[in-house]
């Protein structure tokens, strides 16, 4: 029988993991539960559908992995678009001697997202679980599909000053 998420959170969070927690809080992310990194199971037209095509009474979701064996469907109720740096390009004109006087950012935008997990109540049984996630855009082998996403079941009580679990997939 397949893991649950709350199965798969409960085991994830006994396992050792590391924590940038600084980086992790500047992409979104609070402490009170693991970040999981993994590949996306979802293209950008499935995101922007998620977003633009959806209904209340069929919403579009998007498959986000929270776990090595636990995937949610999330109702997508935000997305945001954050442009960051190209720190390797600017790494690059810097070695080559001619260093940026401003900074150079990627083309194409990483993606916030907040949404409900449609298929997965919250401990207390109540509502579902919410689920934000960051999604890198650069991905040189597959334009249509992300780079790579993290994702992570919104805690309900975080404490700002805690580390964030950090966890990669398989």
């Amino acid at each position: 029988m397949p893991e649950t998420v709350q199965e798969a959170y409960e085991r994830i969070r006994k396992t050792p993991s590391f924590s940038d927690s600084d980086e992790l809080r500047a992409r979104g992310f609070e402490s009170g539960s693991i970040v999981y990194f993994a590949s996306p199971k979802f293209t950008t037209e499935d995101m922007m559908a998620a977003v633009f095509m959806t209904k209340r009474s069929a919403p579009k979701t998007l498959p986000i992995q929270l776990s090595d064996t636990a995937i949610v469907n999330v109702a997508v109720s935000m997305v945001r678009p954050v442009f960051s740096e190209d720190l390797a390009t600017m790494q690059e004109l810097k070695d080559e001697g001619t260093p940026a006087k401003e900074p150079i950012y990627h083309e194409n935008p990483d993606w916030y997202i907040e949404g409900w997990a449609v298929d997965m109540k919250a401990n207390d049984g109540t509502q579902p679980l919410r689920v934000r996630a960051y999604v890198f855009s650069d991905n040189p082998l597959d334009e249509a599909r992300p780079g790579i996403i993290e994702a992570q079941i919104i805690p309900q009580n975080p404490d700002p000053f805690g580390q964030i679990g950090y966890v990669r997939g398989s």
